[in-house]
């Protein structure tokens, strides 16, 4: 009995190891690793900034710096709790000026991305995508078109650019909807910006 109690506990500790909350001060150019959420969600709380959004192969959550000057990183504030559903990663405290950030997740992931303004491309990522960002553009490379049902965009004041969903639309409260057969929705809302897809 004993010993089918040790096998337990070896399997169960480092488990929860692996899901317990990171909380880091500061930023580099090296990768940040975070560590693989539990389920398959994903929640991306942001700062203002340039975001690249990037499959990691191994499943796991990475951030690195990627913006110019020679800024002081140790402000920057990361927290990741990989046991939450979704699993949320929340960066605060950036830089505004020229701060860029690189984030690794699983290839497999339904994203959901919530941003103050900047930049953010996505791509690569496979699974849901709900993106908002209040003043900025978002770009999606989709990959393959097919592999999504419902895709959205919408823009209080700019462009949506559909790419292979359909025609582009311009000026106040633009909207665009188009339904496929695919297993993917894919949602984009910006204030003011645009929002664009590619192939």
């Amino acid at each position: 009995m004993w010993k089918c109690l040790a096998i337990v506990f070896c399997l169960i500790v480092p488990n929860l190891a692996a899901q317990a909350p990171v909380d880091i001060r500061g930023l580099s150019r090296n990768w940040t690793e975070l560590g693989q959420p539990v389920g398959g969600g994903l929640l991306l709380n942001l700062d203002a900034g340039s975001v690249k959004v990037l499959p990691s192969d191994d499943g796991q959550v990475r951030v690195r710096y990627t913006g110019t000057g020679d800024h002081d990183l140790t402000r920057v504030r990361l927290r990741f709790y990989p046991a939450d559903n979704p699993a949320e990663l929340r960066l605060s405290h950036s830089l505004h000026n020229n701060f860029g950030v690189e984030i690794q997740v699983p290839r497999a992931s339904a994203l959901t991305l919530r941003m103050s303004a900047g930049e953010v491309l996505i791509q690569g990522v496979e699974g849901d995508k709900d993106l908002r960002v209040h003043a900025g553009q978002i770009t999606v490379r989709v990959g393959d078109p097919s592999a999504y049902g419902p895709v959205s965009a919408a823009v209080w004041a700019g462009e949506v650019r559909p790419g292979p969903f359909g025609e582009a639309k311009e000026g106040l409260f633009r909207r665009f909807s188009y339904g496929g057969q695919g297993r993917y929705s894919l949602a984009a809302k910006v204030k003011a910006g645009e929002v664009i897809f590619q192939q």
